[in-house]
C-alpha cells in the first residue's frame, strides 16, 4: 500500500461512520479499493500506449529520411543536350548522257528478258510433245480378265537400242517374252513367245544374271518374227470415252486390227485391251475387256 493509499484511508477513517454491520462496511470498503486500483492500471497502460506510438512514429521518421537520402543520390542528372544532324554534304551532279547510257542499257536489259521469256513460252511441254510419255506406253501393267485374256507385263529398256523387252504371265498359266521396236511415233511388237513353246532353251537363259540382255539375243535370232502394233501415234485419233464397271475414262484408242483395240490413259498407261474377233465372242458370247488392275 503506498501513500495515497494511506492517505485514502485516513480520509475514509476521519469520515463518520454510519451505523452499518461490519461484514457490510468491510465489503464497501473492498470495492473501493478494487475500483481505485482498476483506474490506476488503466491509466498507467495509456502512458505505455502514448509512448509506444511516439517511438513508432519517430523510427518511421528516420526510415522516409533514409529512403529520400539514397534515392536522389543515385539520381542522374537530366541531359538536354540535343545532338543535331550532320548535313549531307554529298552533292549529286545529274550527268545527262550517263543517265541516257544507263536507261539505255536497262531497256535493252528488258528486251534481252523478253526474248527469254518468249522462248520458254514457245517450248513445248515434253510430256506433251512426246507421247510415249503423255500416255506412260512402257508403264508395267497388269490386266484382270476371268478368262484366258488377262495378262501382266514389265518392261525393261535395252541401252543404246531401239527396243523394249516385255515379260510377265499370260493367263497366270504360263509367261511370254516379248519384244517391241520403236520407229518414230510407232511401236511394233516384232517377237513373241511362251515359255513352254521352248522351255528348256527359256530356261537356261532366265537363270542367268545377265539373262535379259541374253533374252534379247534369244527372241532375235531363235524366234520368228511377227509385226503387230502396240502404239501409234503417226495419225492421232481423239480420246474416247470407255465405261468400265459404271464409270467412264477418257481413254486414247489404238486399233490394232478390226477386232482388237488397245486403250491407252494419259499418264497411266495401256487400261484396257478389247477382243471382238469371233473366237473370242463364240467363247464368251459377246466381246471382251481386259481391265487394268489399279494397284
Amino acid at each position: 500500500m503506498n501513500d495515497k493509499d494511506r492517505e485514502l484511508e485516513k480520509k475514509l477513517g476521519t469520515m463518520e461512520k454510519p451505523s452499518l454491520h461490519p461484514e457490510k462496511k468491510e465489503a464497501i470498503h473492498q470495492l473501493l479499493m478494487k475500483v481505485n486500483n482498476k483506474y490506476k492500471r488503466k491509466k498507467r497502460s495509456r502512458s505505455i500506449m502514448k509512448r509506444f506510438v511516439a517511438g513508432l512514429t519517430g523510427v518511421a521518421a528516420i526510415v522516409l529520411l533514409v529512403f529520400f537520402i539514397m534515392t536522389s543520390s543515385n539520381e542522374k542528372p537530366l541531359d538536354h543536350t540535343i545532338e543535331e544532324p550532320i548535313p549531307d554534304e554529298t552533292v549529286t551532279i545529274e550527268n545527262p548522257e550517263t543517265d541516257k547510257e544507263q536507261n539505255e542499257i536497262t531497256d535493252n536489259e528488258k528486251d534481252e528478258i523478253s526474248d527469254q521469256e518468249k522462248d520458254v513460252k514457245k517450248e513445248p511441254d515434253k510430256a506433251t510433245s512426246n507421247p510415249f510419255e503423255k500416255y506412260q506406253v512402257f508403264s508395267d501393267y497388269m490386266l484382270e480378265h476371268p478368262g484366258y485374256l488377262s495378262e501382266a507385263r514389265t518392261f525393261y529398256k535395252i541401252e543404246n537400242t531401239n527396243y523394249f523387252l516385255a515379260y510377265g504371265h499370260q493367263a497366270h498359266a504360263v509367261n511370254r517374252y516379248e519384244l517391241f521396236e520403236v520407229k518414230d511415233n510407232t511401236v511394233t511388237l516384232i517377237r513373241s513367245v511362251v515359255d513352254d513353246a521352248d522351255f528348256e532353251r527359256i530356261e537356261s537363259i532366265v537363270h542367268l544374271d545377265n539373262w535379259k540382255e541374253l533374252m534379247i539375243d534369244y527372241l532375235l535370232k531363235e524366234v520368228k518374227p511377227t509385226e503387230e502394233i502396240f502404239f501409234s501415234f503417226d495419225n492421232p485419233q481423239s480420246e474416247t470415252e470407255v465405261t468400265i464397271e459404271d464409270q467412264s475414262y477418257m481413254l486414247f484408242p489404238i486399233n490394232v486390227t478390226k477386232d482388237k483395240i488397245y486403250f491407252f490413259k494419259e499418264g497411266e498407261g495401256l487400261w484396257v485391251k478389247l477382243y471382238k474377233d469371233e473366237a473370242t465372242i463364240n467363247m464368251y458370247g459377246e466381246e471382251q475387256k481386259a481391265i487394268r488392275i489399279q494397284e
